[in-house]
């Protein structure tokens, strides 16, 4: 049972006249206390980059590549936070369609049964302003193991494999694969 459907047998409202909410504003109050939580967690996830960011400039004079790219993902995840706190529907309850990689989702190419990717961050080509999309590239397992490296994956990649996602399935991080 999820902590809504809890909440909501808890907060009685069939209790006719006693009733002191009923079903609607339970949701509602429900609704608001969810979307305070993401944009806290928000602001939180940014609040905690940047305390990194500004330590890793302190000792090193600047942010290396790997940094940016972080500072990157954050953003993009807080954002996505905050889109979904303002009532947007998550991965698992939008539209599976897709035309491009989204952050914070996981992927499963289904004309090459082993790729998997991760997307991180969105970017785009400082020469060609191509789209890519960010993320770890993961191969076929090897002895229990699943090879990975960071890669960035642009339109062609994505028409190719017929990527589908995976980031709500059920998976295990053990062979190092979303």
């Amino acid at each position: 049972m999820s902590a809504r459907k809890l909440l909501q047998l808890m907060i009685r409202t069939d209790r006719g006249s006693m009733t002191v909410w009923s079903k609607s504003e339970v949701a509602s109050a429900l609704d608001a206390y969810r979307a305070e939580v993401l944009r806290e967690s928000a602001d939180e996830i940014e609040r905690q980059q940047a305390i990194e960011e500004a330590e890793e400039r302190d000792r090193f004079g600047f942010l290396d590549h790997e940094s940016e790219i972080c500072r990157g993902a954050v953003r993009d995840k807080a954002e996505w936070l905050r889109r979904l706190a303002d009532g947007e529907k998550s991965s698992r309850e939008a539209d599976a369609t897709s035309d491009f990689f989204h952050p914070g989702r996981a992927y499963a190419a289904r004309r090459h049964a082993d790729l998997r990717f991760e997307c991180l961050a969105l970017s785009a080509g400082p020469d060609t302003g191509e789209r890519k999309a960010i993320g770890w590239r993961y191969g076929p397992p090897h002895n229990g193991v699943r090879p990975h490296r960071l890669a960035a994956l642009g339109a062609d990649d994505w028409a190719c494999c017929d990527w589908t996602e995976t980031t709500n399935s059920a998976t295990t991080r053990k062979d190092g694969a979303p």
